[in-house]
């Protein structure tokens, strides 16, 4: 049985929609930035930039973690939703 569709990159492909699809569940546009972070973790493998797990996660939390910083603020703005509970 050919297992190629259960390479990395589609692993992290998957995890990246399985975020995005928890965020509709948790709008808070927190949880899009770790899926974006997912697909490009997902794109770097594919190309094969990346190739060892340590590199993944790090580029995945860091691309995560500064979108995060950086963006959700304007995006919360610009949508004009109350994060609140």
């Amino acid at each position: 049985m050919d297992m190629d569709w259960l390479s990395i990159d589609w692993m992290w492909f998957l995890l990246g929609i399985a975020f995005f699809l928890f965020e509709f569940i948790l709008p808070s546009f927190a949880l899009v930035f770790f899926g974006a972070g997912a697909w490009l973790v997902a794109v770097l493998c594919w190309i094969q930039v990346l190739d060892n797990v340590i590199g993944q996660l790090a580029v995945f939390l860091g691309f995560s973690i500064l979108g995060i910083i950086v963006f959700r603020k304007v995006l919360i703005n610009q949508f004009k939703i109350n994060t609140t509970l």
